[in-house]
């Protein structure tokens, strides 16, 4: 739900913050301040599952392939479903 010092991780207020940007946006936002304390700290690993769980917590499907660090990510786009 997010907070003060936190944002949303789902919902509407995670969606309306990342609609139309790519994954690889969100895995380099997530490794730059994640943990809050200690930002950049967890392995490469780590933070690629991070982001498959954000995404899966939004309902968004998942692919034929594991989460990686890829450009191919640049290309994958958090998008609100059309209603």
């Amino acid at each position: 739900m997010g907070g003060e010092a936190a944002p949303a991780l789902a919902g509407k207020d995670f969606l309306k913050g990342w609609n139309g940007r790519s994954v690889a946006e969100l895995l380099e936002v997530t490794t730059k301040t994640m943990p809050s304390d200690d930002p950049g700290n967890l392995s490469r690993r780590q933070y690629v599952d991070i982001v498959a769980w954000i995404l899966n917590s939004n309902e968004f499907p998942a692919g034929s392939k594991a989460l990686e660090n890829t450009p191919a990510l640049k290309e994958i786009r958090i998008e609100e479903k059309k209603q």
